[in-house]
């Protein structure tokens, strides 16, 4: 009796540890909570940017490296998603230099460039809203 209770736990644990993790360790649960709190960072971020602009939001930039360095002093801490597929947030092409003034809250501002294992991406809104969407979905991406 003692031994079957040892290798129950025993399997449920291994069943449990195999889930995938990042580098620190992270379950994907985990690993979407920071994406989420990243892209929402990013939104508040942008939004900033485009208040001290003249309500317009960052202009197109020739590298992503150029685009984060613009927006980067309205971030604490860098922002980043932790996709296993890799890749950063990227600002939706449509937004490029656009008054926020009359804008569709709904309108998407940015999102991750790879999609997760189930296919959903992290989407935030010139609101300021997050959410993972597939893209049977249909994110508003156009003003």
């Amino acid at each position: 009796m003692k031994s079957q209770v040892i290798v129950t736990i025993t399997l449920a644990l291994t069943i449990v540890g195999c889930g995938k993790t990042n580098e620190n360790g992270e379950d994907e649960k985990t690993m979407r909570k920071n994406t989420f709190a990243s892209a929402k960072q990013l939104a508040i971020g942008m939004l900033m940017y485009a208040q001290d602009n003249d309500g317009v939001m960052p202009p197109k930039y020739a590298t992503q490296k150029e685009w984060q360095k613009a927006i980067y002093p309205y971030f604490k801490h860098e922002f980043k998603s932790d996709n296993l597929k890799g890749g950063d947030f990227v600002q939706n092409p449509a937004t490029f230099g656009i008054s926020t003034k009359g804008v569709d809250p709904t309108l998407i501002l940015g999102y991750e460039e790879n999609a997760w294992d189930d296919g959903k991406k992290c989407y935030f809104t010139i609101a300021g809203d997050v959410k993972f969407l597939s893209s049977s979905e249909k994110p508003k991406m156009t003003p």
